[in-house]
């Protein structure tokens, strides 16, 4: 049982670094790479940078385990030489010696994060009634501005932003798995998601609700959308990550997702 457990916690951990790689690894083939991407392997571990988005998530460490202790240093190192912070998402698989020698270079847990996933068949099921005010539909190369305008409105980000979203994601959709979508509410446009599709796991890469909006099903709908695409792609397991508590992790249980595991999150500490 325990190891049955270990190999689709695994898995899991596997979607989400394989989704943030090809999101990555598109916005670096950008001409000139403006974002200043980067991607290093260090044994078994991804180091994932972002030197033009301070975005922790994008700046971070993935699928680091105890065979890779020797290589923390040089991990540590590749941020400081670019200067630029880093966390660790570290998952419960992580050995006690690996996080006493993170704790050792001044790193310390500082958060949680839940990373759902469910049985497509299951989740197929549970996929309830959608209200009628909404409506999901696929996103085309010539709305991905609109994209963009939600998204950063809906995280509050600066409106300058826009443009780079938008861009970021439009490079991604000539690149085989990934899904966009817009939902409305009352014929308005009121929020986007996307979902990445790899190994037979479908990845709830995004979700962004306007602020008007919010509590009105757009979230849930695009769960729903997003759940049929995995299936119609054959896809054998859903993968969501969530605030561990949130809304969004509540939706995603009511739609048959279960926690797998909640990992850990480490950064360094401040001097």
């Amino acid at each position: 049982m325990g190891n049955h457990v270990e190999t689709i916690a695994q898995r899991v951990e596997s979607a989400e670094t394989n989704t943030l790689f090809s999101r990555l690894s598109g916005m670096m083939s950008k001409e000139g790479n403006p974002e200043q991407v980067y991607i290093e392997r260090f044994g078994n571990a991804h180091a994932f940078m972002v030197k033009g988005i301070p975005d922790p998530y994008f700046n971070s460490v993935r699928g680091v385990s105890s065979e890779d202790i020797d290589q923390l240093d040089r991990i540590i190192e590749f941020y400081r030489d670019h200067n630029v912070p880093c966390r660790f998402d570290m998952p419960p698989f992580a050995s006690a010696e690996l996080l006493l020698k993170l704790a050792e270079r001044g790193y310390y847990q500082y958060g949680f994060h839940s990373s759902m996933c469910g049985s497509l068949p299951r989740a197929e099921q549970l996929i309830h009634q959608i209200d009628e005010a909404v409506s999901v539909r696929k996103i085309r190369g010539s709305e991905f501005s609109l994209y963009g305008e939600i998204y950063v409105k809906a995280f509050n980000m600066p409106e300058f932003l826009a443009t780079a979203v938008s861009q970021n994601n439009l490079v991604l959709e000539k690149i085989p798995g990934w899904h966009f979508f817009l939902a409305s509410y009352r014929n308005v446009p009121a929020a986007v998601a996307a979902l990445y599709v790899q190994d037979g796991a479908g990845s709830l890469a995004a979700a962004a609700t306007l602020p008007d909006f919010r509590g009105k099903g757009c979230h849930s709908a695009l769960l729903a959308a997003r759940i049929k695409e995995a299936i119609d792609h054959h896809c054998d397991l859903i993968v969501g990550q969530a605030r561990f508590g949130s809304i969004s992790q509540g939706n995603m249980e009511r739609y048959g997702l279960k926690m797998a595991y909640t990992k850990s999150i480490w950064k360094e500490l401040p001097k």
